[in-house]
């Protein structure tokens, strides 16, 4: 047979083997096609194919999606059902037919690719092709992803080419749409980026060795000049960095790790239409970003224009030395000390003066508050005793800049990470400089030391580099910080020959609280669950949060890939227990997907995304579980994507339809009412039953409307046989989990039945155990106000789940279904199954509930359910699902 899996196609390859398989074809209208087209001008009698080309055909015609085979090298095509709408009116000349011919528009780029296929054995696949296609000769915009893939016989030569078509046209259409939802996300990080802008500093993120611009708010841009720099090194963004040594500075801070702090730092800019640019002076810090391994990652750079403050700095000391070498001086120098003594206290910059031997002899008032000493106590004391600094990595104690800068007879900056020492003990980060006071023959007398306060810049520095990788709802690692410690996971595991593992975690179910109890509550409820999901997991894993209700935990340095399961089951474990928020008892479940190192890839992206794709598939494996990613999930994704799509056209397109089955008195053998049973005719694949479309319709937010038209449909249907005089007009509908939680259920019930006319004591809701005990607080409430309107409520799947009998007597419950597992053991080997029946049938009597038993078929159910005095039963042994006209002209024959 021919190998037409997703995961074939998505090697690019299709396998001929010599098997069995039904030919020529049946069934299909393109079957008959095949079979009674002459083909004696291209492949010869039909009854004479090579073995290859007939399976190869089989298979393409029983695929859902358009298939065409293009065989031989003259590429004669065959195509199936799917394939007829993207040929319009081509069809149905264009089978058999070379494809020169009926493509000759598009001939010229289709014909190099299946020649390329037909000589290379390559496949070849391309993405969201937009092609105009014109069903009934009406042109329409579409796109299509297309997978070329060459067929092998048996013996492994190609002998022709498959094409596959997938419709992404909704999926394009719908990223276009989401276009907006991601201007909303854009705007939450403008505003951060207007937070950052509107500081005074200016700020720059340095990512690697290269000194790669990641973030620059609008104060360093306007420093350089308006150029671009974000994605460009410093050396290729500002040249003038490293002829003037800023570029050696932040090399030496990268490979140190220790920060460096530059005071009064000349920049010599390009001259600028604005008048800005030329000698600037700049006050910086160059902050290493170490890593939880402590290794440099890149260089946080803060600083400020000092230009001015410079200027006048330098004008203030300049006044101060006049002032010393002047004391004996007129009125007018006295006037001007004192001019200079009140500008010097208005500051906000501390400063020092001192004399020749580096004694003090002025402090102005923010010297006075930072180091402790009043302006009398340290006249004449060393300048290293007032003003005692330490290195700030090491706290030794090192030559003061003053004195230094006595010594070289020229302007000094301090070392990076300098702290004051002040009088009282504390500790205080600075920066410093110094210049030096000279006399009328310019011999030095003395210094000037002005030092200013570090700790609100590097607090403003630090809470912006947390604002930046943290989430800022539960404080954990956002998604960037995330990936570059999966980065660095992968390259720590690729050396040390380990494994690690990524759980992607999502809340069931989130949404209803949201809806229901607001967005605060759920603010709270997910800062609970990040503070339980951390206590899971080990100091050396990563809890983070992606956003919603979303999160994903990095577990490192394992050597089996197992032992993420044990991760896992303490966090079901631990999100079983309820939380209690705001006087609300909450109940909140996980589907954890898992991904592992290298088995599932070897980068970020890859790895989430399968950890991604293992959590849907324990949502369908019933949430509350995890999933390690297998490859077949790849397949199930693809086939989701596309079942989803056109789910959500269905109801407009009135492609669903009611199937009715009854249930029998087992007395009488009378019809005592059916069961409305939803089915999906879909135009392409046929009948579609529930198991295959439900759980995504409930997933994509689909199965409400589609449970009101339901139930609508089945309430007016009943209302039709009892105009009919047909009688009983009882119907039951099942109703999900979503549809019963939904905040206008109640109110959507009673409006269809005024709207139908059907009386409420002739409708029969239908739901399970598990949907009972989920909040039983809640459902005591909604089934109290269906009862009080007359509907009738039964149990669905009656012994699956684990109810409380105090809440099943509680609850004004009408009916119990025995679920049909029980039902088709009795009379086997399993003689316990008879045991269940026989309780919950006495139950049932004793709750003064009828019971149904469900799943009958066989005679020796009957007669077992009739002794045990079960009161209904349904199932094949009565009758299959009717459509309404059949089960109407039951109702008017009976059994």
């Amino acid at each position: 047979m021919i190998t037409f899996s997703a995961q074939s196609l998505l090697n690019n390859e299709i396998i001929v083997n010599n098997s069995s398989s039904v030919w020529p074809p049946q069934g299909s209208e393109m079957g008959q096609l095949v079979r009674h087209l002459d083909w004696s001008q291209t492949l010869g009698p039909i009854n004479e194919w090579p073995s290859c080309l007939r399976i190869a055909v089989t298979t393409a015609l029983d695929s859902p999606l358009p298939t065409i085979v293009l065989w031989g090298s003259e590429l004669i095509q065959i195509y199936n059902d799917a394939y007829r709408p993207i040929l319009g009116a081509r069809h149905p000349a264009a089978m058999g037919q070379r494809t020169q011919e009926c493509w000759p528009e598009v001939w010229q780029f289709n014909e190099p690719i299946y020649r390329r296929v037909l000589g290379s054995g390559e496949g070849i696949h391309l993405q969201d092709q937009e092609y105009v296609i014109a069903p009934d000769d009406r042109p329409e915009t579409r796109y299509f992803t297309i997978t070329y893939a060459p067929a092998r016989d048996e013996s492994g030569n190609v002998c022709g080419v498959v094409v596959v078509a997938m419709d992404t046209t909704q999926r394009v259409r719908a990223e276009t749409d989401n276009a907006a939802l991601l201007k909303t996300a854009q705007n939450s990080a403008n505003k951060l980026q207007q937070m950052f802008d509107q500081t005074p500093s200016f700020m720059a993120l340095l990512k690697g060795p290269d000194h790669i611009f990641e973030l620059a708010n609008a104060t360093y841009q306007r420093l350089v000049g308006g150029r671009d720099v974000i994605g460009k090194s410093v050396r290729e963004a500002i040249p003038e960095a490293d002829s003037q040594g800023f570029l050696k500075l932040l090399n030496e801070a990268y490979s140190s790790g220790e920060a460096y702090v530059g005071t009064d730092t000349p920049l010599l800019l390009p001259e600028q239409p604005d008048g800005f640019g030329g000698q600037r002076y700049l006050d910086f810090v160059y902050q290493p970003i170490k890593d939880r391994h402590g290794k440099v990652s890149g260089i946080f750079v803060e600083g400020i224009d000092v230009t001015e403050r410079k200027r006048a700095a330098d004008e203030l000391a300049e006044a101060y030395c006049n002032i010393v070498q002047h004391k004996a001086a007129d009125e007018t120098v006295y006037i001007e000390k004192a001019r200079a003594e009140i500008t010097l206290n208005s500051i906000t910059d501390a400063v020092i003066g001192t004399d020749i031997l580096g004694n003090v002899d002025y402090l102005n008032a923010a010297a006075e508050r930072m180091t402790g000493w009043s302006k009398e106590q340290a006249r004449g004391r060393p300048i290293g005793e007032v003003m005692k600094t330490v290195k700030g990595g090491t706290r030794d104690p090192h030559a003061h800049v003053g004195e230094i800068e006595r010594s070289h007879n020229r302007p000094m900056g301090l070392a990076a990470g300098t702290i004051l020492i002040r009088r009282d003990g504390s500790k205080v980060a600075i920066e410093e400089s110094a210049a030096p006071i000279h006399d009328s023959t310019s011999l030095i007398v003395g210094a000037v030391v002005v030092f200013r306060d570090l700790t609100a810049t590097q607090a403003m520095a630090m809470k912006m580099m947390h604002l930046a990788q943290h989430d800022f709802l539960t404080n954990l690692p956002n998604r960037v910080l995330l990936n570059d410690r999966i980065a660095q996971a992968v390259v720590l595991a690729k050396r040390r020959s380990t494994t690690l593992a990524l759980l992607f975690i999502d809340l069931d179910n989130f949404k209803h609280i949201n809806d229901s109890l607001g967005h605060a509550i759920g603010d709270q409820l997910l800062q609970s669950v990040a503070q339980r999901l951390c206590t899971c997991v080990r100091s050396s894993d990563t809890v983070s949060r992606q956003g919603g209700d979303e999160f994903v935990i990095l577990v490192t340095e394992d050597s089996f890939a197992e032992n993420a399961s044990l991760t896992a089951d303490k966090i079901l474990a631990a999100l079983t227990v309820p939380h209690f928020i705001s006087e609300h008892e909450l109940h909140v479940t996980p589907s954890i997907g898992i991904s592992v190192y290298p088995a599932d890839g070897e980068d970020a992206e890859t790895l989430l995304k399968k950890a991604d794709t293992a959590m849907y598939q324990a949502k369908e494996r019933g949430r509350n579980n995890y999933q390690f990613f297998k490859s077949d999930m790849n397949v199930r994704a693809v086939e989701r994507q596309v079942i989803e799509a056109h789910l959500r056209h269905a109801l407009d397109r009135h492609e669903f339809e009611l199937h009715y089955q009854p249930k029998v008195h087992l007395d009488s053998g009378t019809i005592t009412g059916a069961e409305a049973l939803l089915r999906w005719q879909h135009p392409e694949w046929g009948m579609v039953l529930p198991e295959r479309f439900v759980s995504i319709a409930e997933d994509c937010g689909l199965i409400v409307p589609i449970g009101r038209w339901v139930l609508r449909e089945a309430c007016a249907q009943a209302r039709r046989w009892q105009d009919a005089k047909l009688t009983p007009a009882c119907v039951a509908v099942n109703i999900s989990a979503v549809e019963f939680r939904s905040k206008d259920f109640v109110t959507g019930v009673r409006a269809i039945l005024r709207e139908t006319g059907l009386p409420p004591d002739c409708l029969q809701l239908e739901v399970t155990e598990s949907v009972l005990m989920r909040d039983a607080g809640a459902t005591h409430a909604i089934l109290r106000q269906l009862k009080g309107m007359g509907v009738q409520l039964a149990v669905d799947d009656f012994g699956t789940g684990y109810s409380s009998l105090s809440y099943l007597n509680q609850f004004p419950i009408d009916v119990l279904k025995i679920d049909q597992s029980f039902v088709q053991d009795i009379g086997s080997a399993h003689d316990n199954e008879g045991v269940i029946v026989s309780a919950v049938i006495a139950m049932g009597t004793s709750l003064k509930q009828r019971v149904i038993a469900e799943g009958v078929e066989e005679q020796e159910q009957v007669t077992f359910l009739k002794a045990q005095n079960c009161a209904e039963g349904q199932g094949y042994f009565f009758s299959r699902p009717l459509d309404a006209e059949q089960f109407t002209a039951l109702l008017a024959t009976g059994l």
